[in-house]
Order: C-alpha cells, then sequence, then structure tokens
C-alpha cells in the first residue's frame, strides 16, 4: 500500500504504478523520443544500422568488418560483450578490447555504442564510446546506474519484463 510508504523519512509522496513502462511509454510522450548521438539520429522516422562486434575480435577482423558495414550504411558499432568469452573476464582486458574497436572504426564515420559491466568501467569507457548500452540484467544496479549518470554520452536501456513494477 502506497500510504504505508508515506510515513518513511524522506518520503513526501507514494503512488502505485499500474501501467508497464509508465515513463519510457507512448502514453506520457506520444511523439517519441529522438537521441542525437554525433549527428546519427536515433528514435526518428529514419532508420539506422546498428551492427554488433564481439570484444574477443582482433583489430585486423574489426577492421575487415568495419569496412563491409561502412559499405551498406551502417552508422552505429555495438562493442558488444559475449558472456564467458575467454580472456574477457578482467575489466582491463575488456578495456583494451573496446580501445581497439575504437581504433579500428574511428576514420570511417561510425558513432560507438559501448556494452559496459559495472561502474568501475564506466569512466574508462567514456574516452572511448560515444554512447552506453545497458542489458536487462544490468538496468536493476542503482550504483552502476549513478554512475553512468554522471557521464555525457547517451544511453539505451534494454527494456525488460524484470525492469517493471507489476
Amino acid at each position: 500500500d502506497p500510504a504505508d510508504c508515506e510515513t518513511l523519512p524522506g518520503v513526501y509522496q507514494a503512488w502505485r504504478v499500474t501501467t508497464p513502462y509508465r515513463l519510457v511509454g507512448r502514453a506520457l510522450m506520444p511523439s517519441g523520443t529522438i537521441v542525437s548521438v554525433n549527428n546519427i539520429r536515433l528514435g526518428g522516422p529514419e532508420i539506422q544500422v546498428i551492427a554488433g562486434i564481439g570484444l574477443d575480435l582482433d583489430a585486423a577482423d574489426v577492421g575487415l568488418l568495419a569496412d563491409a558495414l561502412a559499405k551498406i550504411g551502417c552508422s552505429v558499432i555495438y562493442a558488444r560483450d559475449r558472456p564467458f568469452s575467454p580472456g574477457l573476464n578482467a575489466p582491463r582486458d575488456r578495456l583494451q578490447r573496446l580501445e581497439i574497436i575504437r581504433e579500428a572504426t574511428q576514420n570511417k564515420g561510425f558513432s560507438l555504442m559501448a556494452d559496459v559491466a559495472n561502474a568501475r568501467e564506466v569512466a574508462t569507457a567514456d574516452a572511448l564510446a560515444d554512447m552506453f548500452y545497458i542489458d536487462s540484467e544490468r538496468v536493476l544496479n542503482r550504483d552502476f546506474l549513478d554512475a553512468l549518470g554522471q557521464q555525457p554520452q547517451a544511453i539505451l536501456l534494454a527494456k525488460s519484463v524484470s525492469a517493471t513494477t507489476e
């Protein structure tokens, strides 16, 4: 009951949310949201191609993929962490791999979207990525979201059933 929460210190008002995704749904903002990242408009009528590249690829493979993706009109490279990738358990290794992708793609006109795993990685990845992708498991980590909120990059949050209040 929301009334029970209103008696807690620091709580001004509480209410029950009855619609999932209330704050991000069309009912709140029917026109939709457009986010610009390096002159690439996400969320508008234009279709943007976003291609995922695993962090376990070497610079030569990333360069070849980037050339092919540029030819088909890709605008965003998603540096995706693959769970259980050998050798990527240490945050330092993951960030070094992200740097390889940044170097191999930066002169080809791509924006780089990074999959960061925790609050410690955010500040370092900030210098490499144009935007961040946060999956449905990490969207519930408050310390992680607070660290992301301190960065200027756009953040793409994955929508999931676990992030609803129903």
